[in-house]
């Protein structure tokens, strides 16, 4: 094709792929900006997939109607489409993707969509009452489709969708039965899943004239008023939220909602809501009110949360989050904004503005994690804070906790958390109380819990720091706690959890009790529910730059085993050597181990054990060994271990390798404790030699393969769409066929070439082509296989293009 045409258009989706099994900024949709065809151009009306466009037109049973390629429905590149239905019959006319080859490929089910589409009235009619857009997956029903009034000027609307099933992803745009037509550009669809804000017009620019998607009513006419305005946080809008007045009664009900246009989420989630606000009026007492309504598979009601935000300041915006655990049976959500007062009552006089809403994925469970929403100096309350945090000392026990820039880690601040030396009394800093606490939404959850610390503070640092969590409600694995000593940089401490109960739960830190002045900067609270992850603490030996922090290193037989951190990698850079410097006799046990600060299992879980390690010196029956020994809820250990010596191979000096193990717990077991060795062929965990161990994970998955992958067609011209067939996926727990894509031309990568399908728009004739395709099941992914080339066929039919 000539070179002039294609510099004409805009390729979609520059973004990589970032996390196995799902996606984000990038355009899921081939061809959604219709770059691929010329203006003027009919899409055919057959029914059949246009192998060139990767969309399908199609008017049948009586309808009529036409998509043609034109200039005038640009709002992305060149060229978008006039979308037009004539009042000839009651049949169905769409254009789609629900056909062949025009399917997009998806990795799995139950993971969340946003799709896209810039309209406007015009084309051959002028314009519609109505359009619709429309997602489904693998043949399957409409899962959601959104239906309103096109305006003058080109306006962005869309859905959030939840897919029911793996395979195939299809996009529907129509207008309604008689004579219409719209003009239309820029179809995109994202996976928000993992990550990317599932919110549809988040930040209210989608239309200069009117809140789309958005639901505003007041029941009592003129008490509660929205309208867009030029004071934004970003862009050119936010919304405005004014209650003129209040009156009593319970038909005064007001907000400004998602009710009809409600967000998909994955049941069991956490999600984070965050948004920004600002005061316009009010007395002291005037505040904003978000809540969050959970609706199930049949749009019932099944869970709300409501809180307020105690932040009086005007003329400045503030940021705000908030964590939301989804029950088992949530769907979708919808977010709500009102005005109320600092008692809870969501009716006051005054206004907000309110702009950059968000309902993602949460990457971490806690809200306001960093303290950003304090600012430096600020002193922590006892009391429950909307900021997600509180300070208390009580029993006679005295302290602070104070925000400031000294111990900030990840942004502008942290916490200098202080002790008296007073015998007795409580103190922390934690999230023990009402809307502070974090949400657990299923029991028989693991979560993992991480706090950068260092000493430091009114009294120079501390012996005995301590992180834990609390799950309300649970036990045993429940409140597991972690006591050591800071050092003078930032390390990151941690712990593993389980939860034992729905509910809510808390992470706290404080100093151990004692007749010592203590203090400590800390920053980066995170939680993570690792499930499905690596359940690890300190695996890859990251967390300090001096010691392997959450390991105990110890020797019976003093001088036996040395250990020590090297920038000698398998990745990241650092990794723990461990030499047996002799064999003595006796009792002479000595390892590296997770004592006391173990893994937290659940009874009866298939796991899979990895590490990597690498041959420093010993003879040839050294090896690297590796133990684990299972404990209950209440730390007794159940007897025996698990033992691997890796005698099926002896890693030479200079290059690591990967090893793994699939383990089943003992139903009783919730604990489990690694050690790592030097061992020898025969099965004994003692040998002289040393190892380098790296990356040590523990994780309930089993990870993906597949046997072939191939590009269609296998004699492509420069006119076709490149699309990967794959061949032989395993999966030993059954998560689903995923995989990653990475298109190259003539060797190199091509820059957002991460889906399954390749437009002309990226090769030319005489080009090679390849693919690296990687199985991935959501969780991590699996071996990589690349295509044989193959040399796209140039069609000598296309100079016409350049005039």
């Amino acid at each position: 094709m000539n070179r002039f045409y294609r510099l004409l258009s805009v390729v979609m989706g520059l973004s990589l792929t970032l996390l196995c099994g799902g996606v984000f900024a990038q355009n899921l949709l081939t061809n959604g900006s219709f770059e691929l065809d010329p203006n003027g151009t009919p899409y055919p009306n057959n029914g059949g997939a246009d192998s060139r466009s990767g969309w399908r037109f199609f008017a049948v049973a009586g309808a009529d109607g036409s998509a043609t390629v034109s200039s005038a429905a640009a709002t992305d590149g060149s060229v978008g489409i006039e979308l037009v239905r004539f009042s000839t019959g009651l049949g169905d006319s769409a254009l789609d993707k629900d056909t062949g080859a025009a399917r997009e490929i998806i990795p799995k089910s139950m993971r969340t969509y946003k799709v896209l589409v810039d309209v406007k009235d015009g084309g051959f009619f002028g314009g519609s009452p109505i359009f619709a857009i429309g997602a489904q997956f693998a043949d399957g029903s409409f899962n959601r489709g959104k239906a309103f009034d096109p305006s003058s000027a080109f306006e962005t609307i869309g859905i959030s969708v939840l897919s029911d099933n793996q395979g195939a992803m299809s996009t529907r745009m129509e207008v309604p039965d008689g004579s219409h037509s719209v003009l239309l550009d820029n179809v995109r669809a994202f996976d928000t899943t993992d990550s990317g804000n599932r919110v549809v017009n988040p930040g209210f620019e989608n239309s200069a004239s009117r809140i789309l998607t958005w639901r505003t009513y007041s029941l009592n006419p003129g008490e509660m008023e929205f309208t867009l305005d030029s004071d934004a946080h970003s862009g050119s809008r936010a919304v405005k939220i004014e209650r003129t007045f209040a009156s009593s009664g319970a038909d005064n009900d007001a907000a400004m909602d998602l009710w009809d246009d409600r967000v998909a989420v994955i049941p069991g989630e956490i999600i984070q809501l965050s948004f920004w606000a600002k005061k316009v009026s009010g007395d002291e007492f005037m505040r904003v009110f978000p809540k969050v309504v959970q609706f199930d598979a049949d749009y019932q009601v099944v869970r709300e949360n409501l809180w307020f935000y105690d932040e009086p300041v005007e003329d400045a915006y503030r940021y705000f989050d908030h964590t939301v655990g989804m029950t088992a049976d949530t769907r979708y959500v919808s977010v709500s904004f009102m005005v109320g007062n600092t008692s809870g009552a969501d009716r006051h006089v005054g206004a907000y503005l309110v702009d950059d809403i968000s309902v993602s994925h949460a990457q971490n469970a806690i809200s306001n994690p960093s303290f950003e929403q304090f600012a430096n100096e600020d002193p922590l309350q006892i009391l429950a804070n909307s900021k997600g945090w509180r300070f208390f000392a009580v029993g006679g026990a005295s302290g602070s906790a104070t925000a400031r820039s000294a111990a900030a880690t990840d942004g502008a601040v942290g916490i200098e958390l202080v002790r008296d030396a007073v015998e007795g009394g409580d103190s922390a800093l934690d999230r023990d109380d009402g809307q502070m606490r974090i949400p657990i939404p299923s029991d028989d959850r693991i979560y993992k819990f991480l706090v950068d610390v260092k000493d430091g503070g009114l009294y120079g640092g501390s012996d005995l720091f301590y992180i834990g969590s609390q799950i309300l409600g649970g036990a045993g694995t429940s409140n597991v706690d972690n006591v050591f000593d800071p050092g003078e940089q930032f390390e990151t401490a941690g712990v593993c959890a389980g939860s034992g109960t729905d509910g809510q739960g808390s992470v706290r830190m404080d100093f151990r009790e004692g007749s010592a002045n203590r203090s400590a900067f800390l920053d980066n609270v995170r939680m993570f529910d690792v499930q499905r992850k690596n359940r690890m603490v300190n695996g890859g030996f990251e967390n300090s730059a001096t010691r392997p922090l959450n390991w105990r290193t110890f020797s019976l037989n003093p001088g036996e085993m040395l250990f020590e951190m090297v920038n000698d990698a398998h990745s990241g850079s650092r990794a723990l050597r461990i030499e047996r410097t002799f064999d003595g006799e006796g009792n002479n046990d000595a390892a590296a181990d997770l004592e006391p600060i173990r893994v937290v299992v659940i009874g009866g879980e298939t796991l899979t054990l990895r590490f990597s390690a690498k041959k420093v010196s010993g003879d040839d029956d050294a090896r690297p060994f590796v133990s684990l020994a299972q404990f209950d809820a209440g730390g007794a250990w159940l007897g025996g271990e698990l033992q691997h010596n890796i005698n099926t191979a002896n890693p030479g000096t200079g290059a690591f390798e990967t090893f793994s193990f699939v383990i089943t717990t003992d139903p009783n077991t919730r604990f489990l404790n690694i050690g790592l060795r030097v061992g020898n062929a025969q099965g004994s965990d003692r040998h002289v030699g040393a190892y380098i161990f790296d990356d040590i994970e523990i994780i309930q998955n089993q990870a993906p393969a597949f046997n072939a992958a191939a590009i269609d067609p296998a004699n492509p011209t420069e006119m076709d769409i490149l699309r990967i067939n794959t061949e032989g996926f395993t999966d030993g727990d059954s998560d689903g066929e995923g995989y990653l894509y990475q298109w190259k031309k003539n060797g190199s990568p091509i820059s957002g070439a991460t889906n399954p399908k390749l437009t002309s728009l990226s090769f030319d004739g005489g080009d090679t082509i390849t693919c690296e395709v990687t199985a991935c099941d959501g969780i991590e992914e699996g071996n990589t296989i690349e295509t044989s080339p193959v040399t796209i066929q140039g069609t000598g039919v296309s100079d016409w293009m350049s005039y």
